[in-house]
């Protein structure tokens, strides 16, 4: 027996993000010349993935912060003085150690895109009133997300170990270690999927999408880290498929929208008009004025890092019960 509306937006959505995305770059990737990192600063990947997807992405979180002032769940004070003081401490750690600055940076990417998951696995949990164990999707959620992060960061190096920066990383974890890791990981894999066979022999009803959207988690990185030690695959997946999921998030709760469709998501030009232009301005600001003046470790450089920062902090709240502006099932 199948639990029903486990998914998160759509049945067709959430397949597509989820797997039908990370099929089409399997295909690109393994079967083509294509490579990730050379069309990354290409003016075909800014214009079809790097202002549309990742940088709009950070730039939509305005979109739920708006929808939450007009609703008087925040107030216009608190958001200021939250960014202030962000922007204040960013400059300051800065300035004071830029290679600490950086890997806190990027294990905070690591945490925000984790924390997206898991609680898209945990919303599915909530609208099927999900009957399993919560301790245990847990247990899973975090193995099947931590192991890759550390078999990357170990001296196996199955690619470049760093995030935003040459050498960001914290890494050094022993080979023997990673392999005990590896066995832990593959143990509890296995157990997952028996517990899920116990739950159907108890007539206990399979959140089937929840588990969709776990698998195809740990495949990507599972398959791009471990199996295929490859960049590219780990790269894209998680740029495109954060980024859609991320913005399709915002935009339903701009919209109030139960029931989305393809239709209303992708052609709402006023939230689009935001985000992009946003991103647009960020992108010419970093890229073209920014960068090409300053040198990087110089504190100046922490404003091309605010966007992304302000973005991590109010990501911690905004999908919080207590600030959903509307009486969605989809808030967290």
């Amino acid at each position: 027996m199948l639990a029903k509306n486990g998914f998160i937006f759509s049945p067709k959505i959430d397949t597509f993000y989820s797997w039908g995305v990370l099929l089409l770059l399997l295909t690109a990737f393994l079967l083509t010349d294509l490579n990730f990192h050379s069309e990354y600063e290409s003016l075909k990947y800014v214009l079809l993935i790097g202002i549309p997807i990742e940088m709009a992405h950070v730039c939509s979180t305005f979109i739920p912060l708006m929808a939450r002032m007009k609703k008087n769940q925040l107030n216009l004070n608190k958001v200021l003085l939250i960014s202030t003081l962000t922007i204040m401490l960013l400059v300051f750690f800065y300035s004071v150690t830029f290679e600490l600055f950086i890997t806190c940076l990027a294990f905070f990417a690591i945490f925000h895109i984790f924390r997206q998951h898991y609680g898209f696995f945990m919303v599915s949990r909530a609208k099927t009133k999900d009957q399993s164990s919560r301790i245990i999707d847990n247990i899973f959620s975090i193995n099947i997300m931590l192991f890759p992060l550390l078999w990357w960061i170990s001296d196996h190096k199955p690619f470049a170990q760093s995030y935003f920066h040459r050498d960001d990383f914290i890494t050094g974890i022993p080979i023997e270690i990673a392999n005990i890791l590896h066995a832990c990981h593959l143990l509890i894999i296995l157990f997952y999927i028996f517990y899920q066979f116990y739950l159907k022999y108890k007539n206990v009803s399979l959140n089937l999408f929840k588990l969709s959207n776990m698998f195809s988690v740990w495949t990507w990185l599972y398959l791009s880290i471990v199996i295929l030690k490859n960049p590219d695959i780990f790269w894209s997946f998680l740029i495109i498929n954060h980024g859609l999921f991320y913005i399709t998030y915002s935009h339903l709760d701009y919209g109030y929208q139960k029931n989305p469709s393809m239709k209303k998501i992708y052609f709402n030009y006023s939230f689009f008009a935001i985000s992009i232009l946003l991103a647009i301005i960020w992108y010419v600001s970093n890229n073209m004025v920014i960068k090409p003046n300053f040198d990087l470790k110089h504190w100046s450089m922490a404003f091309v890092w605010v966007p992304l920062i302000v973005h991590y902090v109010f990501d911690f709240f905004i999908w919080k019960k207590r600030y959903s502006p509307f009486n969605s099932s989809l808030a967290k």
